[in-house]
């Protein structure tokens, strides 16, 4: 994979995870249900030496756990853990994006629906707790609890600024 990236962001971390053109797709495979490596090699196409790779790493993430299944040491099978099932939504929110943006109305590749209903998954849409949905102008980042000083300096100023215009 590509090299680390090293400051202290949330995206570049989760990018350290998922920031090539495979690791996120596997993840998606696993969502839809693959188990097997072979599932996952069929459907995405990648290459066995890359997909052993990308499994590898995703359970040391603790994304994928591989279980044994069959005679012991020789059969496995890769599911989601905790952690990885909290990337339905992200994964909902990319495949929305890309069928808006990517594939537009009508020409989607995959439609996502309720098993019980088969109701199409809704737009998601992030809202504030009075409802109002969240959006780019209603956010201002603001330095974190592990927050560096360069992250301090960078976002101390401006969060104060914004705070001082709404009064």
């Amino acid at each position: 994979m590509t090299n680390k990236h090293t400051q202290p962001c949330s995206v570049a971390a989760a990018l350290n995870v998922f920031g090539d053109a495979w690791t996120l797709r596997i993840v998606l495979e696993a969502f839809y249900g693959s188990t097997r490596f072979e599932e996952f090699r069929r459907a995405t196409g990648v290459a066995k030496n890359i997909l052993a790779d990308r499994l590898k790493q995703l359970t040391e993430d603790e994304v994928l756990e591989r279980r044994g299944i069959g005679k012991a040491g020789q059969r496995y099978a890769y599911v989601l853990t905790q952690k990885g099932e909290a990337l339905s939504t992200v994964l909902l929110a990319i495949i929305q994006w890309s069928d808006h943006w990517v594939y537009g109305e009508g020409s989607e590749p995959v439609i996502l629906i309720r098993r019980e209903s088969g109701e199409r998954v809704p737009e998601l849409i992030p809202r504030w707790d009075d409802g109002t949905p969240i959006d780019r102008a209603s956010i201002a980042p603001s330095p974190g609890p592990g927050a560096n000083d360069a992250i301090r300096k960078r976002f101390s100023a401006p969060a104060k600024k914004n705070a001082k215009k709404k009064r």
